[in-house]
C-alpha cells in the first residue's frame, strides 16, 4: 500500500537558487531581501503565533520546548513582524528533519513560505532536510513548490487482522503492568 511520499530538500541547492526550478525563489527573495531578517532559537513571539493554530500544533510545540537543546529554530521576520518559523531536529551532520514549520497567516505577505524555507536552509547549510510525508493535496502542493530534490516513497503493510477497541484497551493494560 503506497502510504505517501516524504519530501527531501537540499539546503545548499536552495541557497544557490540556480536554474529555472528556483526562478520563483529568486524573485521572492530579491523582492523582500532588504526588509527580511532571520534569527535562531526560541523567542516568545512563537507562542503568540501558535495561539492561532489548532491544539495539536500547540501540543507539539509545548513538547519541543522541553527539548530545545536538540533542535534548531529559524524565525523569519519582515521588518518586525514574525512571518513564521521552522524547527529542525538534527539527525547527524548531513541530515535533519523539519518537525514543525508554521506561518503567520495575518502578515499580508503572500510568498512567506518561500522566505521561511530559504532562511531555514541558510540556517541549516550543508544538510538534507526531510519535511515528512503528505497525503493531502494542498500540503502536497505546498511542499512541491519548495522544490524537493527527492521523494522517498513510504509503503506500509496493512495487517490482515485489525485491532478492535477492546484489543487496544487490553494492549494498553498489558503495557502498563
Amino acid at each position: 500500500d503506497k502510504f505517501g511520499d516524504e519530501y527531501i530538500y537540499d539546503t545548499n541547492e536552495c541557497i544557490k537558487m540556480k536554474g529555472v526550478k528556483y526562478k520563483r525563489f529568486r524573485k521572492v527573495v530579491s523582492r523582500y531581501k532588504k526588509k527580511i531578517t532571520y534569527d535562531t532559537g526560541y523567542k516568545d513571539d512563537i507562542d503568540e503565533l501558535i495561539k492561532n493554530y489548532p491544539v495539536h500544533q500547540k501540543k507539539l510545540f509545548d513538547f519541543i520546548k522541553k527539548y530545545l537543546d536538540m533542535v534548531k529554530i529559524t524565525r523569519v521576520y519582515y521588518e518586525d513582524i514574525l512571518l513564521g518559523f521552522s524547527i529542525v531536529e538534527n539527525v547527524n551532520k548531513k541530515n535533519g528533519i523539519i518537525i514543525q514549520e508554521l506561518i503567520n497567516h495575518d502578515c499580508g505577505i503572500h510568498d512567506r513560505s518561500y522566505l521561511i524555507h530559504y532562511y531555514n536552509c541558510l540556517n541549516n547549510k550543508d544538510k538534507y532536510l526531510n519535511a515528512g510525508g503528505v497525503r493531502n493535496k494542498e500540503i502536497k502542493f505546498a511542499k512541491n513548490k519548495l522544490r524537493p530534490v527527492k521523494l522517498l516513497t513510504i509503503r506500509r503493510i496493512i495487517p490482515e487482522k485489525r485491532l478492535t477497541k477492546n484489543d487496544w484497551i487490553e494492549l494498553k493494560k498489558s503495557l502498563k503492568s
